[in-house]
């Protein structure tokens, strides 16, 4: 009997001190020692934290749970949810919205620090946000004839040439001086391309002439009469 008046004593004190002196200022409990915590807030006297702050729980990106753990929103990551993922697309039209490593990768929290988060791009996309496809296709990178680096640039094979490495050396273009190493289309293959387009418009020419000439009318001549 005299424990249970100690006991409930003690919890009235501790009543009296929180309410008076905002020691416990977050909760609200009953003559019973049974705290009810205000959101952000938790532990047996609600005396604990939310991660964040209990005035700004899980840094206002995410909803903190009971147990005073984060649930973040979509974008932020960290046990406060204080660091933000890079978004981007990879669609260039305006009407696209961005998304979390522009759905093509994972956000994880930076080496280098807690407070920022970095996107893993899935294979065949690289970029801050994973918005650069690699060259010749996220499906068929560097047309299977290199590697693409962490640039976006492909390192052709030994072979192969171009910025999606699709032109090979061995090939009637490359070997002929009218494509460069960089799959470019050199200056001797634009002239020899400019006669050719010359030789045809000639030649469309001559025929509109002759089929305008085949159907002109023979006006008839009325000088002898």
């Amino acid at each position: 009997m005299k424990n249970c008046k100690l006991i409930g004593f003690l919890t009235l004190t501790l009543i009296f001190i929180s309410s008076n002196f905002g020691v416990l200022s977050s909760d609200v409990c009953n003559y019973h020692g049974d705290c009810s915590c205000e959101y952000g807030w938790g532990g047996v006297y609600c005396e604990s934290e939310c991660p964040g702050s209990g005035d700004s729980p899980c840094n206002e990106n995410g909803l903190c749970l009971s147990n005073l753990t984060c649930a973040c929103f979509t974008g932020w990551i960290g046990d406060s949810c204080n660091a933000e993922c890079p978004a981007g697309s990879s669609d260039n039209s305006i009407y696209v919205e961005e998304s979390v490593c522009s759905s093509n990768g994972l956000c994880v929290l930076s080496n280098e620090t807690d407070d920022s988060a970095v996107c893993l791009c899935d294979d065949g996309w690289n970029g801050i946000d994973c918005s650069l496809e690699c060259p010749g296709g996220y499906d068929n990178q560097c047309s299977g004839n290199g590697i693409c680096s962490l640039n976006n640039t492909c390192g052709c094979d030994d072979n192969w040439v171009g910025i999606d490495c699709s032109v090979s050396k061995d090939g009637y273009l490359y070997n002929n001086n009218m494509i460069d190493d960089d799959g470019v289309k050199t200056r001797i293959f634009n002239i020899i391309l400019a006669i050719i387009g010359i030789i045809v418009l000639g030649v469309l020419y001559c025929f509109y002439r002759v089929l305008c000439k085949r159907e002109s009318p023979i006006e008839p001549d009325y000088s002898e009469a």
